[in-house]
């Protein structure tokens, strides 16, 4: 049994979620804009505070790799790396939509979770019972619902799957999709969960090298392809 945090940044919802030895959970996820470098460390206190832990007794730390915000997926990873650095211990990497699928692995339908892109793109994959059946996508969301047509029972999720379904005819909202209630906020104790099992398959923590999961060039770097 170990004391495991969890640190997802890849959106506008800032989520926390820690496990101690006993396995009791604290699970925090709130959508208050892109703060995380203000808001983080406070909240990653407080989490550690109401479960009578500190981070010298982690075991691991586990974070949020993307695709997503670029800043925020700097400043996530960058402070999970210096926790693991401090607390000597493991640090896992996960892409946030798998963590997002994982929490679907249940479901009969085929899982797609979305997350904005910006710039009328989507980034995106496609789930069956939480094992990924796609390539990454960044994508339109025209694009998009054209990968759909071969598949009859859709589910979508995560932060930016309203979009995509209000985009949809009323018949297709009716028969082939379904939007979940919960997509607004990314839930981040299936990212601890996808950690831990990470974990446990390879037996070892990511060198220290492991970067943010990117899709697409960010700004900066376009801008300066030009």
């Amino acid at each position: 049994m170990m004391n495991i945090l969890a640190i997802e940044t890849s959106t506008e919802t800032l989520g926390i979620c820690f496990q101690n030895k006993k396995k009791h959970i604290v699970n925090l996820s709130i959508k208050m804009g892109f703060q995380h470098s203000v808001l983080l460390m406070p909240w990653v206190g407080k989490v550690l505070e109401q479960a009578g832990a500190d981070s010298l007794r982690l075991d691991m730390v586990i974070c949020s790799l993307g695709p997503g915000s670029f800043t925020g997926l700097r400043i996530g990873l960058a402070t999970a790396k210096g926790l693991a650095f401090g607390a000597d211990c493991p640090l896992i990497g996960i892409c946030s939509l798998d963590a997002i699928a994982l929490g679907f692995r249940y479901c009969r339908e085929i899982v797609i979770p979305v997350i904005d892109a910006k710039k009328n793109r989507y980034y995106s994959a496609f789930y069956r019972e939480g094992k990924r059946i796609t390539d990454y996508f960044d994508m339109t969301k025209e694009t998009l619902l054209d990968n759909c047509r071969t598949y009859t029972e859709i589910l979508l999720t995560g932060p930016g799957a309203k979009a995509v379904f209000d985009s949809l005819s009323e018949s297709d909202r009716n028969s082939q999709f379904r939007l979940d209630p919960g997509y607004a906020l990314i839930n981040p104790f299936f990212l601890l969960t996808a950690g831990v099992e990470k974990y446990q398959l390879n037996k070892q923590g990511d060198p220290d090298s492991i970067g943010p999961f990117y899709l697409r060039k960010s700004e900066a770097e376009m801008k300066k392809d030009h």
